[in-house]
């Protein structure tokens, strides 16, 4: 498990947006060359998935570079879009 804030320590117990990261191995230490994807899933604060953000998982090989860079992206847009819904939207939806 990794927080997003890198200033939670890891295996924290966390009510707030966090990343698990998984694959069919026990960790992350995985041969690039038989990466097979990776699933981002939005997790509430009770852990409970709301949505999937990116998918590539599979039976076939992928590039695990590109296929890294493309879900860390979308986690970072997935950043983003929280801070604008905590932030900007409440301001825009008040009288």
């Amino acid at each position: 498990m990794s927080p997003l804030d890198p200033g939670i320590p890891s295996g924290a117990p966390l009510d707030f947006p966090h990343l698990y990261t998984a694959d069919k191995n026990p960790d992350v230490d995985h041969d690039p060359e038989s990466h097979t994807g990776w699933i981002v899933t939005l997790h509430d604060a009770n852990g409970e998935p709301v949505r999937e953000l990116y998918n590539t998982s599979g039976e076939h090989r992928v590039d695990c570079v590109q296929d890294s860079a493309a879900a860390a992206q979308a986690i970072v847009i997935e950043q983003r879009r929280a801070v604008l819904r905590a932030t900007v939207l409440p301001r825009i939806a008040a009288p």
